[in-house]
């Protein structure tokens, strides 16, 4: 399915951060800290994004809601093996309620940005990098990926 391959879910948060820049880790109170934080997005990171994981991200993301300061939440990972109608389903559900899924290894964007990553990385340090693919994402933000990437050092 996906010639995007991450070990680790840090891996994946590594790849994300290098593609949208912002900050990792960041602590938003003493007992809430979210994978990414952009100027425009809150990105919480699941390796495979199961509905137990989706639902789970969810939950997260809604205990840093008073934190958001009109960023957009995102739930971001990859497609599990057995992807479907069903997950589908659910991440649209998400977006109704004001969250983004992005499938990162099903997105155009972010698997040439994978491919890009992996050759500017000499032999001795490389890793096998994913993509994501966001549903209802603007075209802007796409822009604004594929832009960041190109200029990448």
């Amino acid at each position: 399915m996906s010639t995007m391959n991450f070990s680790t879910e840090a891996e994946l948060q590594d790849f994300l951060h290098r593609c949208l820049g912002g900050q990792c880790e960041v602590w938003l109170n003493p007992s809430c800290r979210i994978d990414i934080v952009t100027q425009d997005f809150q990105i919480e990171v699941k390796l495979v994004l199961s509905r137990s994981a989706m639902d789970r991200a969810a939950g997260q993301l809604c205990r840093y809601s008073p934190y958001a300061a009109g960023r957009t939440q995102v739930i971001a990972g990859c497609a599990p093996k057995n992807f479907g109608a069903t997950h589908l389903k659910m991440a649209e559900s998400f977006r109704d309620a004001g969250i983004q899924v992005w499938f990162v290894d099903l997105d155009p964007h972010f698997q040439q940005a994978y491919r890009q990553l992996n050759s500017e990385i000499s032999p001795v340090r490389q890793r096998v990098l994913p993509t994501p693919v966001a549903l209802g994402r603007k075209k802007s933000l796409i822009d604004r990926i594929v832009e960041r990437l190109f200029n990448f050092n």
